[in-house]
């Protein structure tokens, strides 16, 4: 999971961003606490999802910006197998 500090060091070095999105860790974040936000669209695949694979849309208008997160169900191991 983030570290706490992370978001803010995040924000000290890239003040004038809308949003920073970063990765690796696994965990879907989205930190609107503070500008510029701070997001993780979490994991794609099939391990280490941390409550299924995920992923962030971002809506930019001119009436104003929306994230929303997207969770998929994951595929038991034995139908990815036989898919493969």
């Amino acid at each position: 999971f983030a570290r706490p500090d992370r978001h803010d060091r995040l924000r000290a070095h890239f003040p004038l961003a809308r949003v920073i999105v970063y990765g690796h860790s696994h965990f879907l974040i989205i930190d609107q606490t503070a500008t510029p936000w701070v997001v993780n669209p979490g994991a794609a695949g099939h391990t280490r999802t941390h409550g299924g694979p995920s992923c962030l849309i971002l809506t930019a208008a001119r009436a104003g910006w929306h994230i929303q997160a997207r969770r998929f169900e994951t595929i038991p191991a034995i139908r990815r197998r036989a898919a493969g």
